[in-house]
């Protein structure tokens, strides 16, 4: 019961400020818009839906599953330009990268996502990268760009959740991208969220979160994008293990 009531007391808030949130940004559009450059709006309002959104969901979380984290300080206060890699157990995990150094962050999502009702309709507004949309050419031309602007992408190469299964295979896009761009990328594990929601299932379990940020991998000399995603994969399935071991072990 208790876990009810705590839920029924986050979507409450949650939904609260994310009315507050989108009052704002439209007060913004109407205000603002017609005198700003649309790439200065635009990040503008990636960062009040990436930071502060996803920001005011963790907050309101806490009670029923905070979130530690490690590794952070070695990404420093300022963002610069990251290509954030991302193991996918949980709808919960695309507002734990607000926890990253960013103010306009770049996200790659897939049909699913944009068939999602609110969820879909705020990606397409953020001008976000539908990769099932466009040739590899076309985005990965378009994410370059932002990146060399200062931006970061976050990307979660499984493509769909895992739940409490294995990591997934991984996709190749992001990493024929960093290969291209001359970026490292930056793994960033997720656990603990496996039920906070569970797939399919709006209730949030009590849990303890872990958010782990790990050393950058640059691709190898003469190494294929195939290649370094294998051993990019390799390396957060090895961590993760140690990770979840230490939690079963706690």
């Amino acid at each position: 019961m208790k876990v009810v009531l705590l839920n029924v007391l986050f979507y409450l808030l949650w939904g609260c400020c994310g009315l507050c949130i989108f009052l704002v940004m439209t007060l913004s559009f109407l205000l603002a818009c017609p005198f700003l450059p649309s790439a200065v709006y635009l990040r503008w309002q990636r960062f009040l839906a990436a930071d502060i959104f996803g920001r005011s969901y963790l907050f309101f979380l806490r009670p029923i599953a905070p979130v530690s984290t490690s590794g952070l300080e070695r990404l420093g206060k300022n963002p610069v330009p990251r290509i954030y890699v991302l193991n996918h157990k949980s709808f919960s995990d695309t507002f734990l990268c607000s926890l990253l150094p960013t103010r306009s962050p770049i996200v790659l999502f897939n049909r699913t996502v944009s068939r999602i009702p609110i969820m879909g309709m705020g990606v397409r507004f953020f001008k976000w990268i539908n990769v099932d949309e466009l040739p590899f050419d076309d985005w990965c031309e378009s994410v370059i760009a932002q990146l060399r602007a200062g931006s970061i992408l976050c990307c979660f190469p499984e493509g769909t959740r895992s739940g409490k299964g294995p990591m997934g295979a991984f996709h190749s896009g992001v990493f024929r991208l960093a290969a291209k761009a001359g970026f490292p990328v930056t793994p960033v594990l997720i656990t603990g969220n496996e039920e906070t929601p569970a797939k399919g299932s709006p209730l949030l379990k009590p849990a303890h979160i872990r958010f782990s940020v790990l050393p950058d991998i640059a691709q190898e000399e003469g190494e294929t994008p195939f290649h370094f995603k294998e051993r990019v994969r390799g390396v957060m399935r090895e961590q993760l293990a140690k990770l979840e071991g230490t939690l079963d072990a706690g």
